[in-house]
This record gives structure tokens, C-alpha cells and sequence, in this order.
């Protein structure tokens, strides 16, 4: 066996060791562990098994496999793993198994949420409510902890109010990504109680201190989400955990449990959020206009997207640009395209996945280079 085989076997073993120490009922009622692989760019390591990589192992999820759920993890480079925070991303991915196989229905329309509103106001009212789970979470107080989730919950339909149901875009996030997330945090809390203190408070500085990271409003949810959850913990409130027919998001259930208190729109207000508001705003035409300032080549036809890369995807007007991959059905012809990023697909006026057009950088050969 090479190697890097060798590495990659010791990994999954250690793997292993870590979450035999993870009691996966206790982290949330009736998950249970699940079979998982980790991969590079040619192999697949399995429980007992190692097969060549195709295109199923892409990214970091749950996929289907041999007629069950599988969670995969890529790994780059064995040497830079933290095998406890590994562990811990391991189960996150299983979280995600076991919602799949318990018949999760509230998971995000990412193709939608890519026309999240891209209003200074909302994002102004959203921090405000990221500060303040922060602050509670730090709080030693119980009622202030439990004043602040009823204005977080005030502000947030607020913004449901006025910005209509794409906000429950988050709530999805959430509910699904965030339990994950949430579900990876408490299994490395039973791993290793240092190494969890330092990823919350990771989380909290991303929160508070690492204002631009806002505007990435996907990843932005999955710590929003676990910080959520463990307030809830806190202050002892309890939301169903049964997953399958629930259609209901978490932060809609505790709400209607919790109520909320009235708000004072006027007085949010955030300098330097508006400054990366700008920035943001700026950066991302800046992405298409590079795109589209080297050389590419155009395809016309009939395609819907069935498949992304969703923590890789930006959109301005009718255009997504997608730096990693995307899947397409092609209509006319009956089969799936794989391409490769970085791409930009031109959408149907008022569709969300209806593709017409799609552009792939040209590659430019030495021979042409040279000329």
C-alpha cells in the first residue's frame, strides 16, 4: 500500500476512535451514527473497503451509496487534519444522513436564496440580531438572556414582515444546516470540551467582529444557527426534534412559543456595515467583469440546473457565476453535464434554475499562447 493510502487508512481509523467516544442520542433524540468515507482526489476510504474517486464524492455531504446514506469528507492534505474537529465535521455530515433518511422537507431553495435581498436596512436589523445572540449566550443572566432571544425573535419578523418569505431562507438554513452544525458542535463537546469552547467562541467573534462575513448570508446562518439551538439549551426551551413530517422551521416553532418584544427599527443603524456593504456590492460585479473580460466560450440551449455547489455561487441580474461546479440537464439532448468552474450560467427571465445560456472560460493552448 502507498503512503498516502497508509495516512488515509490511520485517518479513518482515528476517526473512528473519536467517535466511539460520542454518545450520539444525547446530542439529539433518535440520531444515531451512521457509515461515513473520506476521500481524495483519487481514492475513496470506506469502513472496509477503498475504491477509486468518481464524480458521486464531491464536496463535503451525505450522498446515496449502495442504497443507503453515506457522509463524505474530502481530505487534502492528512498532515493538516485536527483529527477532533475532523471527527466532529464527520458527524455533521451523518446529521445530514439522518435527516435524509428520516424525510427532511424544510431544506433551503439555494437557487432562490441567491436573490436574498441585497438591502442595507435588512443586513443592518440582521446584525443587530447576531450581536445580540452573542450576548446572550456570554450572559450569566438568565432573564436578560431570555429579553434578548424575544428581541432577536421581534427583529426577525420584522424583517419577515418586510422583506417577505425569502428571510425564511435563513430559517431554513438553519434549521437544517445549523442543527448539523449544532449536532458536529456537541459531539466535539464530548470529544474534547477545549477544542468546542474555542469553536463557539470562533463562531461568536465570526458573529460580532467579522463583519463582511455577513454578506455570505449561507455560511453566515450555519453559526447563527448552533449559536441558536444553544441559547435554546440555556434557557431550557424545547423544539421538536422528530424530523419527519415536520414542515415547520425551529425558529418559527420557538417563536410561536417564546413571543417577542417590540423593537426600535430607527435606531439600527451600522457605519462600518455599510462601508462593507459597499465593498461587497463593488466586489462582486468585479468577479463577472473579470469573468467576462478573459476569453470564454458561449453554449446556447435548454438546461435546468440540478445540481451546485451551494457555498460557491454568487449572482448579479440574470447571471450566476459558479466557481467551483454546477450540474446540468440538458433538455434536448437528455443528459446530465457535469462542468467544471469557474462558469457563469445566464438564467430564463424569472426562473431560479432555467438555464439558456452558459459561458466556460476558454482554454487557451501553448501553441495559441504562443501566436
Amino acid at each position: 500500500m502507498k503512503e498516502m493510502d497508509c495516512e488515509m487508512r490511520k485517518l479513518y481509523s482515528d476517526i473512528e476512535v473519536e467517535l466511539d467516544k460520542v454518545n450520539f442520542n444525547d446530542i439529539w433524540s433518535g440520531f444515531s451514527r451512521t457509515e461515513f468515507a473520506i476521500y481524495n482526489k483519487s481514492k475513496v476510504f470506506l469502513k472496509d473497503d477503498v475504491i477509486s474517486h468518481d464524480e458521486r464524492f464531491l464536496g463535503n455531504t451525505s450522498i446515496d451509496y449502495n442504497g443507503d446514506k453515506l457522509a463524505i469528507w474530502y481530505i487534502e492534505d492528512t498532515s493538516q487534519e485536527n483529527i477532533e474537529e475532523l471527527a466532529s465535521n464527520i458527524v455533521h455530515e451523518m446529521f445530514h444522513s439522518y435527516q435524509f433518511l428520516n424525510n427532511e422537507s424544510r431544506f433551503p431553495n439555494d437557487l432562490k436564496g441567491l436573490d436574498y435581498p441585497m438591502d442595507l436596512k435588512n443586513y443592518e436589523i440582521k446584525y443587530r440580531e447576531n450581536m445580540l445572540l452573542v450576548e446572550a449566550l456570554s450572559s450569566n443572566d438568565r432573564n436578560l438572556k431570555y429579553d434578548m432571544l424575544k428581541e432577536i425573535i421581534g427583529l426577525r419578523i420584522f424583517r419577515l414582515q418586510n422583506y417577505g418569505d425569502i428571510i425564511k431562507y435563513e430559517f431554513a438554513i438553519e434549521t437544517v444546516e445549523g442543527s448539523a452544525e449544532y449536532c458536529g458542535a456537541k459531539a466535539l463537546r464530548q470529544i474534547s470540551k477545549e477544542v468546542y469552547e474555542k469553536r463557539i467562541e470562533r463562531y461568536k467573534r465570526i458573529l460580532s467582529k467579522d463583519i463582511s462575513k455577513i454578506f455570505d448570508i449561507r455560511r453566515s446562518c450555519y453559526y447563527s444557527g448552533t449559536l441558536f439551538l444553544l441559547l435554546l439549551e440555556d434557557l431550557d426551551i424545547s423544539f421538536t426534534h422528530e424530523i419527519h413530517g415536520q414542515h415547520q422551521h425551529i425558529f418559527e416553532e420557538v417563536a410561536d412559543k417564546v413571543g417577542y418584544s417590540s423593537i426600535k427599527i430607527d435606531d439600527i443603524k451600522n457605519l462600518e456595515l455599510e462601508r462593507y456593504y459597499i465593498e461587497y456590492k463593488k466586489e462582486t460585479e468585479k468577479k463577472f467583469e473579470d469573468f467576462f473580460n478573459q476569453s470564454f466560450e458561449k453554449y446556447k440551449g435548454d438546461f435546468y440546473i440540478c445540481g451546485y455547489d451551494p457555498m460557491n455561487m454568487i449572482k448579479h441580474k440574470d447571471k450566476i457565476l459558479c466557481s467551483h461546479c454546477i450540474f446540468l440537464e440538458d433538455k434536448v439532448e437528455n443528459k446530465k453535464i457535469f462542468l467544471k468552474g469557474p462558469l457563469v450560467v445566464k438564467l430564463e427571465k424569472g426562473t431560479s434554475n432555467h438555464v439558456i445560456e452558459y459561458y466556460l472560460k476558454k482554454i487557451v493552448d501553448d501553441m495559441e499562447q504562443a501566436h
